[in-house]
């Protein structure tokens, strides 16, 4: 998928709230955290509020967290060096590296 978002398909009122709500929050500095089934286009939103946001010149970084193991969430977003912690025997780099100042200032 290209960093361009796909529309939004739909004039159902709770896709128009949805839309109000992307129009509202995109301009801001605000961390948005967006919640949904699988398959309910969480990721669509996530890039229509990122197109619309000061950063969107930036890269955005879509990370499916449900594919990271619990323990290692963090590691795996924002790296780590080696001996960090057990079994850590060699430095990872943060996933989140090419958006950095991207989603959060």
């Amino acid at each position: 998928m290209t960093d361009e978002p796909r529309p939004l398909v739909g004039d159902g009122p709770a896709l128009a709230g949805v839309r109000r709500a992307v129009a509202r929050v995109a301009p801001t500095g605000a961390t948005v955290l967006i919640l949904g089934e699988t398959g309910t286009g969480k990721e669509l939103i996530a890039r229509a509020v990122h197109a619309g946001s000061p950063r969107r010149a930036k890269p955005f970084v879509p990370v499916s967290c449900a594919a990271l193991a619990p323990g290692l969430v963090t590691s795996e977003l924002f790296g780590h060096e080696a001996g960090a912690f057990t079994g850590a025997v060699g430095g990872r780099p943060r996933w989140l590296r090419p958006g950095c100042r991207s989603t959060r200032e």
